[in-house]
């Protein structure tokens, strides 16, 4: 019995490593630190990093437009009128001022 018993776990050796190699890889594809899984995070992470770069686009867009408004050599008397009451917080006796945070900064 003992011949056989060694003859058995001789054959064994093989499959049994072989399945846990198996095992091994199949399981860092989907779960490891450059597997399947971590892919689809950073898939998912740069759609929402364009998403907030397209904002940041529009918003420096916005800005770039303001500021060419208040160059000397394009000066917009409204907008530099806007900018002063807002900075000094002044206004006519007969004038109604709505403030919007987000556009105040």
């Amino acid at each position: 019995m003992n011949r056989r018993f060694r003859y058995f776990t001789s054959k064994l050796i093989l499959p049994v490593v072989g399945v846990g190699l198996l095992v091994y890889f199949i399981y860092h594809i989907f779960q490891g630190k450059h597997g399947w899984i971590a892919w689809r995070q950073l898939e998912q992470e740069l759609a929402q990093s364009k998403k907030e770069l397209d904002i940041l686009k529009i918003e420096h867009e916005a800005l770039k437009n303001k500021v060419t408004l208040l160059r000397p050599e394009s000066l917009d008397e409204d907008m530099l009128d806007e900018r002063v009451r807002t900075m000094l917080g002044t206004a006519k006796e007969n004038e109604i001022i709505i403030i919007d945070d987000e556009t105040v900064k």
